[in-house]
């Protein structure tokens, strides 16, 4: 149907699995059913007539993808940014139809590539080697979402450019990826080459509990050449998805940072060979059921489509 070029998908955190939004697509979910048919459409988000000035409406060189989806006080919403970064365009339901509309605009302050929206609503980025988070600090009377000043702090040494950021409040965790002196640039626009992990960051740590490599081969004669263009953290785990690998996820356990395992697409969706690039700064997510099942999303840029694969993790 090619309903998703530049586009991820976000499950809505209250259904469970059940309702999935992408840019401007919602589709509900019968995971009951074999591979290939749990999901349906339901609506479309976007009306191109009436919402003709909307971001995902642009007749620019622009793709809005959605990235996150987030319950906010009983409040749904959904944030996107563009292929390339940009603002973070946050949206909420439009009463009694199946459309959303933009609630709130935030300009970034770092002008790095890490965008993050976490449980809470707070918008997380990342440049240089800071972070900085903002948080929701109200709702006007049409239910938008009031942001405030951002907060910024430096992410310790050895990182001198923090490239991906995500925020667990829960438990007051960070992690963040990027460069360090020993571990430099090769290619724009990745979650960079190294990993850390923060516990008690607000609190006022700043020691990691561990530091990883990320994968990574830019050798012109890799095949595959293993860049990492987007990571998420889910339940226990760290999820990982490259530029070239064909729809290939990389695990990782996100008490120690130790290697899990690896997610392929097989022939159920004509993987692994015509599948393509991530090429968007999010370009991938996950869900963890109240099951224990994670639903994990990958953009397929070639053949225009979202990957999900449905994964339980076996601890033996």
């Amino acid at each position: 149907m090619g309903l998703h070029f530049l586009d991820l998908v976000a499950v809505d955190p209250q259904s469970d699995g059940a309702h999935v939004y992408g840019a401007e697509e919602h589709y509900v979910l019968d995971l009951d059913n074999p591979p290939g048919q749990e999901w349906r459409l339901k609506g479309y988000t976007l009306d191109p007539i009436a919402q003709s000035d909307d971001p995902r409406a642009s007749s620019e060189d622009v793709t809005v993808h959605v990235a996150f989806a987030r319950r906010v006080e009983g409040h749904l919403l959904l944030l996107m940014n563009a292929q390339l970064n940009g603002p973070i365009y946050v949206y909420r339901p439009k009463p009694h139809t199946e459309f959303f509309v933009l609630a709130h605009t935030y300009e970034r302050q770092l002008g790095g590539w890490g965008t993050f929206a976490d449980s809470q609503g707070a918008i997380w980025e990342s440049g240089g080697n800071k972070v900085a988070r903002a948080q929701i600090s109200g709702w006007d009377d049409q239910g938008n979402p009031v942001y405030g000043t951002p907060t910024v702090w430096e992410v310790p040494a050895p990182y001198q450019v923090v490239q991906w950021v995500n925020y667990i409040p829960e438990t007051d965790t960070l992690y963040v990826a990027g460069y360090t002196p020993d571990k430099q640039e090769e290619t724009w626009g990745i979650v960079g080459k190294v990993m850390s992990r923060f516990d008690g960051w607000l609190a006022g740590n700043r020691t990691p509990t561990w530091t990883i490599d990320v994968p990574h081969d830019f050798r012109e004669d890799a095949d595959p050449r293993v860049i990492i263009k987007s990571a998420y953290v889910e339940g226990d785990f760290i999820f990982m998805h490259g530029v070239f690998t064909a729809g290939r996820v990389w695990i990782y356990k996100a008490e120690d940072g130790s290697f899990f395992q690896y997610l392929v697409p097989g022939d159920t969706v004509g993987g692994p060979g015509p599948i393509g690039w991530g090429d968007m700064v999010n370009s991938i997510n996950a869900f963890r059921r109240r099951n224990g099942e994670y639903l994990v999303f990958v953009e397929e840029d070639y053949r225009a489509k979202v990957l999900m694969y449905r994964w339980r993790p076996n601890y033996r």
